[in-house]
């Protein structure tokens, strides 16, 4: 079987060991400014943010529980299938254990539209963590954003994807995970707002995070990605040349 390179990699169809989960580098040439990439995570303006479309299930649960009395601004774009004409409701059902969302009342349809014309994206990235979700594919673009303005990311909807380069990069030491069940209320928030409370995890996180982001995510060109390919292969035949010096000692010597 072929090795397969790809952004779209899923538990499922993932062969670990073979196949290699890539990481899509930022589109815009804009670089954040220097007084965001100085500011340390408890100083940031917002705890928790996101804005996007609705190119995902875990983003239109997502949009459902924007916070900004916690300093949580979750905007997401509906799509227009789901939206209802009729009845007004606070907060429509999210079928929870499922991917499939019931359709969103008409008055919530409405107030994620309106929030996500209400904020910028820039002034979302001046946040102490952010949320990243999968879009059409489980890579996204939003990872290596959020990641060159130092904003820890916190993976929402990924119990079936790969995280990119897995095997050159410890995701855990930088960021955090949330399943898709997760209260966003009673356990996400809490959880956030005590974590950005530990000054000196923090630091250590955002070190961590700036330094993977500079090896395998700042670039406008494939190189740093063609460098993680590359180093993760290098990794797997270096292993497997000394499993075979380790067994065949006799013809290491030759």
């Amino acid at each position: 079987r072929a090795a397969l390179a790809q952004g779209h990699a899923t538990t499922e169809r993932f062969v670990r060991g073979l196949d290699v989960s890539l990481g899509l580098h930022i589109k815009s040439a804009a670089k954040p400014g220097e007084r965001l990439l100085t500011t340390p995570p408890w100083l940031r303006k917002w705890l928790l943010t996101f804005k996007g479309t609705h190119s995902h299930v875990s983003r239109v649960r997502a949009g459902l529980h924007h916070h900004e009395a916690r300093r949580v601004v979750l905007a997401t774009y509906p799509h227009p299938m789901q939206c209802m004409t009729s009845t007004k409701i606070e907060r429509p059902f999210a079928a929870i254990g499922s991917k499939r969302l019931h359709p969103l009342h008409a008055d919530c349809c409405n107030r994620m539209k309106y929030l996500y014309g209400k904020y910028h994206y820039d002034d979302l990235m001046n946040s102490s963590f952010a949320l990243v979700m999968p879009g059409r594919q489980p890579a996204s673009y939003r990872l290596a954003e959020v990641m060159a303005r130092g904003c820890i990311p916190v993976f929402y909807g990924f119990e079936d994807a790969v995280l990119p380069y897995e095997e050159l990069i410890d995701w855990s030491a930088f960021s955090l995970t949330a399943p898709l069940d997760v209260d966003f209320e009673g356990v996400l928030f809490p959880m956030l707002e005590a974590a950005v409370l530990d000054r000196p995890r923090m630091v250590r996180m955002q070190r961590a995070l700036f330094e993977v982001y500079r090896k395998y995510f700042d670039t406008l060109t494939a190189t740093a990605g063609d460098r993680a390919v590359v180093e993760t292969l290098r990794r797997r035949f270096s292993l497997e040349m000394r499993r075979g010096r380790a067994l065949s000692p006799e013809r290491a010597v030759l």
